[in-house]
């Protein structure tokens, strides 16, 4: 479980560029549910650096993977200024990875590069 600083943000948070609510992912692993993350709520603004740090298994990229539009929540909202991602075509998901959203993965098919070069390799 991740262990957070707070911060008060009322949502939908006006001034943020990015910001989420409610999030949940749920997975059924055998006959039973498993909650990967439970009612995750975050705002990010403008000129705003923010660290996603916790133990090995913690739903880390999980959470990313939402908030980039690659995975889609169980329940809650995503809003990009205010486009809803998780209401999102796949055309209009394409769209904000390709202009909004930047990935450096740890383990993706990058055959020995280093992260400096996987981030200027092209993508499309």
């Amino acid at each position: 479980m991740l262990n957070a600083r707070k911060r008060r943000i009322t949502f939908p948070a006006p001034n943020a560029v990015f910001h989420a609510t409610g999030l949940c992912k749920t997975y059924l692993m055998g006959e039973a549910e498993v909650d990967a993350i439970r009612d995750i709520d975050v705002g990010m603004f403008e000129r705003e650096f923010a660290a996603l740090l916790g133990l090995s298994g913690s739903a880390k990229s999980i959470l990313l993977n939402i908030l980039g539009g690659l995975e889609t929540p169980t329940s809650g909202r995503t809003w990009w200024l205010d486009h809803n991602i998780v209401g999102a075509d796949d055309a209009e998901l394409t769209r904000y990875r390709r202009e909004h959203v930047g990935f450096v993965f740890q383990f993706f098919n990058n055959h020995g590069l280093r992260a400096q070069t996987s981030a200027l390799r092209p993508t499309g």
